[in-house]
């Protein structure tokens, strides 16, 4: 307790939930044992797979999906890139990947009861040779890259409970912007009036980035 008493800000916990990982923050435990499982590999992996005749490139890296459950229907949803890559139109040492004409990327939408049987629901927004596809953000956003998609439980307006934070790239420049977009269900995306396009990403973007905040455990824009 010595430790905590040095330090208050640890007891302020405010409306932020909690893990109960250790004793830290419990004043006192009674007729309570602590029981910790091992998480176990599910085997029919890769749960979500290149399967769809309008995938290119699934891009599964570090910056480019999002799974979160969302707490208004219980489903897990899933936002990925899918990279349009046509190499064989060049050279091997040729290729332009950072170019939206050649290489431009999208947003696919996939959802699940349990996390891990996945379905790709086609959606009447973007068509493909006529068929309905599971894309929800494509070329009316330019080609996006890296989008970053929360929950914001602190948004009165329905519409925009889900918002996402995306590299954009307009078909017509090779230029970059941060562009901003909301949605009612994570699947019927507009911009966001209010902050639709900001600043040109430049060649650092530790910057740009900075403009995003974290207020009551949610990150935010700084306008």
């Amino acid at each position: 307790m010595d430790s905590l008493q040095a330090d208050a800000s640890r007891l302020h916990i405010g409306p932020r939930k909690q893990f109960f990982f250790d004793d830290l923050i419990v004043e006192s435990v009674q007729n309570l044992a602590r029981r910790v499982h091992s998480p176990q590999k599910v085997e029919q992996a890769p749960l979500i797979q290149r399967d769809r005749p309008w995938e290119q490139v699934t891009y599964f890296t570090f910056g480019s999906w999002q799974v979160m459950r969302d707490p208004a229907d219980g489903i897990f949803k899933c936002w990925y890139e899918d990279w349009q890559m046509y190499p064989d139109r060049f050279p091997d040492d040729a290729f332009p990947f950072a170019h939206p004409e050649h290489a431009p990327s999208r947003y696919l939408f996939a959802r699940s009861s349990d996390g891990i049987h996945w379905e790709k629901p086609e959606l009447d927004i973007y068509r493909e040779q006529g068929k309905e596809t599971n894309i929800v953000l494509g070329d009316d956003f330019g080609s996006i890259h890296c989008g970053y998609v929360f929950y914001d439980p602190l948004e009165e307006n329905d519409e925009y409970r889900f918002k996402i934070l995306f590299i954009s790239r307009p078909s017509s420049s090779t230029g970059l912007h941060y562009r901003y977009a909301a949605s009612p269900d994570g699947i019927h995306w507009k911009p966001w009036a209010a902050l639709s396009i900001l600043r040109p990403l430049r060649k650092s973007s530790m910057t740009t980035s900075r403009r995003l905040r974290r207020r009551n455990g949610v990150k935010r824009l700084r306008i």
